[in-house]
């Protein structure tokens, strides 16, 4: 075998030298890693990500992130949750709050009625929907769900026979979970909005009309000031 030249040597070093980047870029190209292929090694190792930067947001890295911005409308709500009750379910939808208003728990219910109050001057109704409650074999019922005044909700609710006789004692049907009516809210104006039952303009009654003690939901709206 030749013995090389010094001068071979250097040139051998040389060429590997300048080799080794092309291979590095390479495979780490066949590794989808890739994101420059030419220049020195110093072009390539500034062009990998840092390992801890790994998956990161550069706006995260920048401190700027995802964060949200508080909702502006949040809701407090206070729901009984045994016993015969009438429950407020709601959701914000946009710049409004969708109310559902819900009957639970009732054995033997033939009538039901109240009035649901609010603050016209932060809420405003825009859509009501009534559903039918109370209905069984040998029953229909009516329900009736009526913004009058504004700021104040008359809801009633009531079975009937459909095929009756003057001998025929009433009869209260079991209310497991129905929806009775669904309300539609525009928030007016920053704070916060209460929407409750009047205690006082409550009937509920049973199939001989003796009341039934009821326990009644309420619902607080708040909305945050828009800042400036």
């Amino acid at each position: 075998m030749r013995e090389l030249h010094p001068r071979e040597h250097r040139s051998k070093a040389r060429h590997s030298a300048a080799s080794w980047p092309v291979l590095v870029a390479i495979a780490l190209a066949g590794a989808g890693c890739l994101r420059t292929v030419e220049g020195g090694q110093d072009d390539l190792v500034s062009g990998l990500a840092p390992a801890d930067d790994a998956g990161v947001l550069v706006d995260d890295v920048n401190g700027q992130g995802n964060d949200l911005d508080p909702p502006a409308i949040t809701l407090e709500s206070t729901q009984p949750e045994s016993g015969p009750r009438v429950v407020l379910e709601a959701e914000v939808v946009g710049d409004g709050v969708v109310v559902r208003v819900t009957l639970d728990s009732f054995k033997k219910l033939v009538g039901i009625a109240s009035h649901l109050r609010y603050d016209p001057k932060g809420l405003k109704l825009t859509k009501v929907a009534e559903h039918k409650v109370l209905q069984s074999k040998g029953f229909s019922s009516r329900t009736v769900v009526r913004e009058s005044p504004s700021g104040r909700v008359l809801m009633g609710a009531a079975r009937f026979r459909i095929e009756t006789r003057p001998w025929d004692p009433p009869e209260g049907t079991a209310v497991g979970h129905q929806l009775w009516a669904t309300l539609y809210f525009d928030v007016l104006t920053p704070g916060s909005h209460r929407i409750h039952f009047d205690p006082t303009g409550t009937l509920v009654k049973d199939a001989n009309y003796a009341d039934v003690k009821t326990s009644w939901g309420e619902l607080t709206i708040h909305r945050a000031q828009e800042a400036q």
